[in-house]
């Protein structure tokens, strides 16, 4: 199988991604593994009983790998919809998709040094040769993984360097626990490859190593995987020994400008888990945000994927130089910002607090929809008259989270295209479009509804999670409450909000 998080391109602002499966080799046709995964339960409610699998919503890779099932377990869903037809609703044309990072918010990512060319070529280049230990040892550090980005996703060189590079990276996907694995059957742990491209900022990365310690500021902004997970059978035939022979190529501005070959590894992803697992253990998930990622080095500086390498590499107008002479290329970016500017300082904006505050409410809220909806009508609130059924109570715990969601990235697009702040956002009460979704959706399902609050929080998380600082500090006017920072919309509107509505529920469960 090919999985990967979609969304349309089309879609609202703040529409969460999609898992979704590729139709053919090419990956021309999409299924969306949801939409199929609850025609194949309308098809035989059985499924439903017989397999956790199809009892709860597909939503990401990061939540099914969090109820402990395995990338493989998806392919019962893919094989049950094998026959559809191609105008099916479950089945997206990829000219009609966005493309996410494959794991949307992993806890941990270990980045090995496995092929002797390119550690030959860093060596020489200071003036030494490759260390022994390197031939007994597989050598890793830890990657950041709060600087996810995904295909296409822009990246900027950090404050102070000049020498933006990139490499080309094989990644494999470890699904299941394990401790103290060993070589010969550790990648039976592996649920998939994808491609990554360990961003560089080569002029801090020397001054940094000069101490023996890191890599630190020259390696940890960013990091682009995707555009997909490829599960280990699609690649049985190229297998050869402990790798597989596949050829790895990066381009920048349609040149190729670097190459090489996965079999040529110094240590095989088996060697390298087992060393990994020594005396600790290995999750595939701990809070339902993702997985321990290993990616072997190609021997040549090179980019994450050929679209990414196109999209990142020296497509804004910047210069590459080769001051070794060699096929490697340290490329200085600046398209994506002007030399020289300064980015703001972190911002401290409370998102773990945020995180743990949308995970109560939405246990809050699981309970509710599990007991059904209570008779009555809420208290009004403060200030106001509006008292509402619990229908119109989840109507609207449905709609909300996107609409704010869209209203931040609307304050980041306007900005990016250089609108004074602050940039007018949002709503009040009366707002037709938030009547008029309210009484719309006020009789359905509270467990449907409540899915659609699920994937509102998992959206917030996902896209807020992956803002750069700077964005923290961009400033929204809203009609009412002023000057408003994401981090505060994410409270106001979101996280109080959330809360206030399940506290109604409360009320009503309890009069």
């Amino acid at each position: 199988m090919k999985i990967a998080h979609v969304r349309e391109r089309n879609a609202p602002a703040g529409s969460p991604w999609r898992l979704a499966a590729a139709r053919d080799a090419r990956g021309e046709h999409w299924l969306d593994l949801e939409e199929a995964r609850q025609g194949l339960v309308v098809e035989d409610p059985r499924r439903a009983h017989n397999a956790a699998l199809f009892r709860q919503p597909v939503t990401t890779l990061d939540d099914h790998l969090a109820r402990s099932l395995r990338v493989e377990a998806l392919a019962e869903i893919v094989d049950g919809y094998a026959a559809a037809k191609p105008e099916d609703e479950a089945i997206l044309a990829a000219t009609d998709l966005t493309f996410g990072p494959p794991v949307l918010r992993p806890p941990s990512l270990r980045d090995f040094y496995a092929f002797e060319r390119h550690v030959k070529t860093m060596w020489e280049r200071r003036g030494g040769t490759v260390p022994e230990a390197w031939y007994r040892i597989p050598i890793f550090y830890f990657g950041n993984v709060g600087e996810i980005r995904g295909p296409g996703d822009p990246v900027w060189a950090p404050r102070g360097s000049e020498e933006l590079d990139y490499e080309l990276e094989v990644c494999a996907l470890v699904d299941t626990p394990g401790i103290d694995l060993e070589p010969d059957r550790a990648d039976e742990a592996i649920g998939g490859y994808l491609i990554l491209n360990d961003w560089s900022a080569r002029d801090l990365q020397r001054e940094e190593t000069t101490v023996r310690l890191g890599p630190a500021k020259g390696k940890d902004f960013a990091t682009t995987i995707g555009p997909w997970l490829v599960t280990p059978d699609e690649l049985a035939d190229a297998r050869a020994g402990e790798a597989y022979a596949l050829q790895m190529s990066a381009y920048v501005n349609g040149i190729e400008t670097s190459h090489g070959a996965w079999s040529s590894a110094q240590f095989s992803f088996g060697e390298m888990l087992a060393r990994a697992s020594a005396d600790v253990h290995l999750r595939p998930d701990r809070v339902g945000n993702g997985r321990q990622r290993m990616p072997a080095r190609d021997e040549g500086r090179g980019a994450q994927a050929l679209s990414a390498a196109r999209r990142h590499g020296d497509a804004g107008g910047g210069t590459a130089r080769d001051p070794d002479q060699s096929h490697c290329r340290t490329t200085r970016r600046q398209g994506a910002r002007k030399q020289g500017a300064r980015r703001p300082a972190a911002v401290v904006s409370g998102f773990d607090a945020e995180l743990a505050r949308l995970r109560a409410v939405q246990q809050r809220l699981d309970e509710h929809a599990a007991a059904g909806p209570p008779p009555g009508l809420t208290e009004p609130d403060p200030g106001g008259t509006e008292r509402w059924e619990a229908g119109q109570v989840w109507a609207h715990l449905a709609e909300f989270p996107a609409y704010w969601l869209g209203q931040i990235q609307h304050i980041l697009e306007r900005r990016a295209a250089g609108d004074p702040e602050p940039i007018p956002f949002g709503r009040i009460k009366t707002d037709p479009g938030r009547i008029a979704a309210i009484e719309r959706d006020r009789h359905d399902d509270p467990a449907a509804l409540l899915q659609k609050v699920r994937d509102g929080i998992a959206a917030a998380v996902a896209q807020l999670d992956a803002l750069p600082t700077h964005a923290w500090r961009a400033r929204g006017l809203h009609p009412t409450r002023g000057v408003m920072t994401p981090s505060d919309i994410l409270d106001r509107f979101i996280a109080s909000h959330l809360e206030e509505h399940a506290a109604q529920l409360d009320q009503l469960r309890g009069s």
